[in-house]
């Protein structure tokens, strides 16, 4: 997706790393964050229809599209969808804010550390990294463009950094020797990424969701239902369904497979 497209449609990162930049009138490239899986880095375009920026995969990836018709359906019908996205947004804010800093204030070795914990600290939440070792793909390039330093300069601090002892990194995989040491020297403060264990938000007690896509986009949301509702308790329920999966009947199924094949069923009737 590239700067001043006009896009109908959010991506889930579903696989893979992403970024979003912009390039300048010199060819001079500035990153503005990385993106791992779990991510909508392109969330803004469901409100604001001229994209300021591009964003690109940086690995082999999976994403999903979600249409805005649908999502903005989505979140009008159940405003705990709304707020979860809203926080997003002021999720995304609070980084933005703590890259300003550090591009402003911390010295390129604090810069770095402080990336190198920041990105730990998120994998891990997602399952995707841990005992402080992590893939990193982005190239000493990659991150010299996020944080406003040059190649020799990334370079010269990496070796720094594994000379102290306190990372080793070897095909874009990363073990970080001394958490203490390296937070230490980067600020790290994780409170701005604001992680906290959540349940799902359908405005009820129903806590345990799925999201279905088909070649890619957003078809359905399903919904197991919890104990408020008797004799329905455990059944999956088309909480929302979109395109020919849209169903008024509110139907219900024993199992989540069920689910997927009276889906499929719908999609194939063309």
């Amino acid at each position: 997706m590239r700067e001043k497209d006009r896009p109908s449609q959010c991506c889930l990162l579903l696989e893979g790393w992403a970024c979003r930049y912009r390039m300048l009138g010199d060819g001079k490239r500035q990153i503005f964050s990385f993106h791992i899986p779990g991510d909508i880095p392109d969330l803004q375009s469901l409100h604001l229809k001229v994209m300021d920026h591009s964003v690109c995969t940086m690995t082999a990836a999976t994403v999903a599209f979600i249409p805005h018709e649908p999502l903005r359906k989505l979140t009008a019908a159940f405003p705990g969808v709304g707020a979860i996205l809203w926080r997003e947004t002021l999720v995304d804010g609070a980084i933005f804010r703590e890259w300003m800093t550090g591009m402003g204030r911390r010295s390129a070795t604090g810069s770095i550390a402080h990336l190198f914990c920041e990105m730990y600290v998120k994998l891990e939440a997602m399952g995707l990294a841990r005992d402080h070792a992590y893939k990193l793909p982005p190239t000493q390039q990659d991150i010299g463009d996020a944080l406003g330093l040059s190649n020799v300069h990334v370079n010269r601090v990496l070796r720094e950094l594994r000379d102290n002892g306190l990372i080793t990194l070897q095909n874009h995989k990363l073990q970080i020797n001394d958490w203490a040491e390296l937070s230490k020297l980067g600020g790290f403060d994780p409170t701005y990424l604001h992680l906290e264990k959540r349940d799902g938000a359908t405005d009820s007690g129903d806590t345990e969701g799925q999201l279905v896509f088909a070649n890619g986009f957003l078809v359905a949301v399903l919904v197991r239902l919890s104990e408020d509702h008797g004799d329905d308790v455990g059944k999956w329920f088309l909480e929302a369904g979109f395109g020919r999966v849209d169903d008024p009947g509110e139907p219900k199924f024993a199992e989540l497979d069920d689910a997927q094949e009276w889906i499929q069923r719908r999609l194939e009737k063309g």
